[in-house]
């Protein structure tokens, strides 16, 4: 019994560590920590960015979602899941379209301004669909992100595949976590994955 309370534990740690959220930042920092022609000029800035987006796009909508979570009990609010769910959907949502605003005013990259674009649309699609379905948020975005990984490989001849196949990994123990956790069924899984991987790779392919 213990066993099974703490391999539940460290799922949910392992499920909350590598939570969608993270998936930009990982894309700024492969990226800028590649040896791309833009990506091997200024050391300071390119650290500055890769900190500035962690912050943003990470650290800023947990921060906020959790302060709004935690404070519920001291207004003597009670909230189900879903709607948790779906506060942890709008806060991502408004930073994400803030990073990516920032994003375009700065003039970065353009490749990651479109990787930016098609996370905020996974946000978005899943914040609608769950009205309906169940789908897997983290297998979206790390489907994207392993999406992203393909698309600098094969068309930007950018050396990833270490970076490629560590996405595989990490995707195929989020779906078994999610799996042994019973989040999500593996059709849900499956789809989750299609979707991603496929709505990021026909952003980048198009734009």
């Amino acid at each position: 019994m213990k066993l099974d309370k703490f391999i539940s534990a460290s799922s949910k740690l392992f499920l909350g560590i590598f939570n969608p959220l993270i998936v930009i930042s990982i894309a700024i920092a492969a990226f800028f920590s590649s040896e791309h022609f833009f990506a091997t000029n200024n050391l300071p800035l390119k650290n500055y960015l890769i900190f500035l987006y962690f912050i943003l796009s990470f650290l800023l909508p947990n921060i906020l979602y959790y302060t709004i979570k935690w404070s519920l009990p001291f207004f003597r609010l009670k909230i189900s899941t879903p709607k948790l769910r779906n506060i942890f959907c709008i806060v991502t949502i408004l930073t994400t379209i803030f990073v990516l605003i920032m994003s375009i005013k700065i003039h970065l990259i353009p490749l990651l301004i479109e990787f930016i674009l098609s996370i905020l649309l996974i946000f978005i699609f899943y914040f609608i669909i769950t009205f309906f379905k169940e789908i897997s948020l983290h297998i979206l975005t790390f489907s994207s992100l392993l999406s992203f990984f393909v698309y600098m490989i094969f068309f930007q001849d950018i050396n990833m595949i270490t970076l490629f196949l560590i996405s595989i990994l990490l995707i195929g123990i989020i779906s078994s976590l999610q799996l042994f956790l019973d989040i999500h069924s593996p059709k849900q899984i499956f789809i989750s994955f299609i979707i991603g991987f496929l709505s990021t790779f026909l952003i980048l392919f198009i734009i």
